[in-house]
């Protein structure tokens, strides 16, 4: 396994470079509600005042990062990127929309700075020596899903099944380095391929996906016993963190079903909000959809990229690869939200090392997104 993490700093000053932007933004933030609350010199130089802020501490605090200039550009400029975002929130309660207003610039630039760290250390693996032999088949998977997203399903099909032989190929006759980072990224086009040509059996949507998953689960298995991996490095293994765990699943799951809400809208897969249907939704949610995409995607891919191109890099990789696989809903902006769901559940995959919390994300998504928000009139859904 290769790090590539020394010409950036270490793990640990990268993450208090991140707090320093979070406590900076803070104190930006009071400065500014006082300055609003005293009228002084109005609202007009609140950027100013958080880039003047923010910039000063993490350099002061954290000269001896490369990255903290990224972070520092990162918070300075989550306002405007926040003001972006503002009008796709709902009109709700008074004080909910204040809040969520409030903690908007914090979360973005959170998010930009992990993306920025994530960028920046996987193109520093590719100078220090990657392997450029699994970029062809991340440019295929890329390709074909863009197809898909344009409506050219069949086209994308063919270019999946293209892509499967020329990992054959590189995994059995050319015995690339990279072979697990290979055999990895068959899991991807293994899954589009059974997904477009799983025959309709059931009325409902949601009786399909056990005939896609359970295929895939088996793959996903098999894969992982090629590759050498167990249970821990799956993530699998029980730990004393597990409570916790639970609950950063839970209240990420909520979030993301909330996010996701407003940008693909609800649309239920079960005929009626009853105790049986959300039993049989919760069962597919977490046994099949929740447990074969995070084990796919975090637990065998993103785990071997790390392996090739570090952490960030597998991070990265993992969460982009899993957004342009929703190019199936045909809306850009939900490939945007399920690349920045992907990072966020890679984020905590690759901190606590814990496959049941992200699965229980992922699940409780779901659930909300197609079980119980369509049927319900909630100011905030």
């Amino acid at each position: 396994m290769l790090d590539y993490r020394y010409s950036y700093g270490g793990e640990r000053e990268e993450l208090l470079a991140i707090v320093a932007g979070i406590t900076s933004q803070l104190i930006s933030s009071y400065i500014f509600m006082v300055f609003t609350l005293f009228d002084i010199l109005g609202s007009s130089p609140y950027f100013i005042l958080y880039g003047g802020v923010i910039g000063p501490v993490i350099y002061l605090l954290y000269r001896r990062v490369p990255g903290e200039i990224g972070v520092a550009v990162s918070f300075a400029i989550s306002p405007y990127v926040s003001s972006f975002v503002v009008p796709l929130i709902p009109v709700g309660d008074e004080i909910f929309m204040s809040a969520i207003i409030s903690f908007l610039p914090l979360a973005v630039g959170v998010i930009l700075s992990f993306a920025y760290l994530a960028i920046a250390h996987t193109v520093e693996a590719f100078r220090y020596g990657a392997p450029k032999t699994i970029l062809l088949p991340m440019a295929l998977i890329v390709v074909a899903e863009v197809l898909n997203f344009r409506g050219e399903i069949l086209y994308g099909l063919y270019l999946h099944v293209l892509n499967l032989l020329l990992l054959i190929i590189l995994v059995y006759a050319v015995r690339s380095p990279s072979d697990s980072v290979l055999i990895a990224l068959s899991l991807v086009s293994v899954f589009r391929v059974v997904n477009t040509a799983m025959p309709v059996f059931f009325p409902y949507t949601l009786y399909w996906f056990p005939l896609i998953y359970a295929p895939y689960l088996i793959s996903i298995a098999y894969a992982a016993r090629q590759i050498g991996m167990g249970w821990r490095d799956l993530g699998l293994k029980i730990s004393r963190a597990m409570p916790l765990y639970l609950v950063v699943g839970i209240f990420l799951g909520i979030l993301l079903g909330w996010m996701e809400n407003q940008t693909l809208g609800a649309t239920a897969l079960i005929p009626i909000l009853d105790w049986k249907n959300i039993i049989i939704l919760s069962l597919v949610m977490f046994v099949f959809v929740g447990l074969g995409e995070e084990l796919g995607y975090r637990g065998v891919l993103q785990t071997t990229l790390e392996r090739e191109l570090g952490g960030w890099g597998g991070v990265l990789i993992s969460s982009v690869l899993f957004g342009i696989m929703h190019s199936g809903y045909g809306l850009f902006s939900e490939v945007v939200f399920a690349t920045v769901a992907g990072f966020l559940l890679g984020i905590v995959f690759y901190f606590t090392r814990n496959m049941y919390s992200v699965v229980v994300a992922h699940a409780v998504n779901n659930i909300l997104m197609f079980g119980i928000v369509p049927y319900l009139s909630l100011p905030y859904f």
